[in-house]
């Protein structure tokens, strides 16, 4: 297993799959986070640019469906903003009182929903000549990007960036 010295975090050596978490943060506290999300192999399958808009594939609404679902199985959170990219998301939510699951947890829901909407999708569509090495079985990689919001003007410097 690969392992990564993390100074920013408390100086202990994370999973690489965990991106980065910070150790001394307990991840179902109150609070306000920006959660990212990748594409496998960064493939551009949630939308396209036209012109300076992103255009959702149907596989990146069903995404953002599953986003607003959020709250449905985990009513302590509030979703504040979100965006879908052609090739990974960014969301901002806020966990209004503490949870008795971790922030993982909820995360990890939703990228099974995605999936699972994704493998239907790929069942429903017949693979083109060459697809199948660019095509996987699972949607997003590996972990996720998370940011905890702590100081003062960080909600709204990602609500623009957002």
């Amino acid at each position: 297993m690969r392992y990564m010295y993390n100074m920013r975090y408390m100086e202990r050596p994370t999973k690489h799959s965990m991106k980065r978490r910070c150790f001394c943060h307990d991840y179902r506290e109150r609070g306000i986070y920006m959660i990212t999300l990748d594409v496998e192999n960064r493939r551009p399958v949630l939308g396209r640019l036209v012109g300076e808009q992103i255009a959702l594939t149907p596989l990146g609404k069903a995404v953002a469906d599953c986003w607003r679902q959020i709250p449905h199985f985990h009513p302590e959170v509030k979703l504040l903003e979100f965006t879908v990219m052609p090739d990974h998301f960014h969301g901002l939510l806020f966990v209004r009182q503490q949870m008795t699951c971790h922030l993982g947890e909820v995360v990890r829901g939703f990228k099974i929903g995605c999936t699972k909407i994704y493998r239907s999708q790929l069942n429903d569509t017949p693979t083109l000549s060459g697809e199948g090495s660019y095509m996987t079985r699972t949607l997003f990689a590996p972990g996720y990007h998370d940011r905890i919001l702590t100081h003062k003007g960080q909600l709204e410097t990602l609500f623009r960036y957002i």
